[in-house]
C-alpha cells in the first residue's frame, strides 16, 4: 500500500478567517486527496493535490503528487515529483524521506533516462508536444517507457530537430 504523507501541510497557520486562508485550503486539498488514494482514485486525488500545490507551492506536496502519479502509472512525473520532495524535505520525517527514496530507486527501473545533446545553446525540448526545458538541459529528461516524439527547435536557426524514439523501461538513452 502506497504511504501518503497527509501531514504535507501540517504547521501551517490555523488562524481563523472570514474566508480560508490558501494554507488552509490547501491543507483541506491534500487531506480530501489522501482519501480519494485509498479509495483508488488517483486522477480524483491527483487533480486535488494539484490545487493544493498551485494555492501553497509547498515541496512537500510534492510526495502526495508522487503518490497519485504512481497509482496512474505516469513513472516519470512520480519520479520527478519525489526528486523534488527530497531537495527539499527538510521538515519531513525520516520515514516519509526514506519511502520517497524507496520509491525514486523503484521508479528508475520503471522510466528511460533521456539525456539531449544540441549544438544550439538555449533551444526549446519538446517531448510529447509538451515543453520539456531547453539546451542543454540541466539533466536527465524521465520518460515513461514506449513510443515519443522529440522536437528541439529554436526560432530563427535552421529546422527543427525531429525524432521518434522508442524508451525503454530501465534504460538510458541519448540523442545527439
Amino acid at each position: 500500500m502506497l504511504a501518503l504523507l497527509v501531514v504535507a501541510v501540517t504547521g501551517w497557520s490555523r488562524a481563523g478567517h472570514a474566508a480560508p486562508d490558501p494554507k488552509t485550503a490547501a491543507k483541506k486539498l491534500v487531506l480530501e486527496g489522501a482519501q480519494l488514494v485509498k479509495r483508488g482514485d488517483y486522477d480524483a486525488a491527483l487533480l486535488r493535490f494539484k490545487a493544493a500545490y498551485d494555492l501553497v507551492p509547498s515541496p512537500k506536496i510534492q510526495y502526495n503528487l508522487g503518490i497519485a502519479y504512481m497509482g496512474l502509472e505516469r513513472n516519470a512525473e512520480a519520479f520527478e515529483a519525489f526528486q523534488t520532495f527530497l531537495a527539499d524535505a527538510s521538515e519531513a520525517t525520516t520515514e516519509t524521506i526514506t519511502k520517497a527514496r524507496l520509491y525514486k530507486e523503484s521508479l528508475l527501473l520503471k522510466v528511460c533516462r533521456l539525456t539531449v545533446h544540441s549544438d544550439v545553446q538555449g533551444a526549446t525540448i519538446t517531448l510529447d508536444g509538451k515543453p520539456s526545458g531547453t539546451t542543454p538541459p540541466p539533466g536527465e529528461i524521465m520518460v515513461d517507457a514506449g513510443n515519443h516524439s522529440l522536437v528541439v527547435a529554436k526560432d530563427g536557426v535552421g529546422t527543427p530537430f525531429t525524432k521518434w524514439f522508442d524508451a525503454n523501461a530501465g534504460s538510458s538513452l541519448t540523442i545527439e
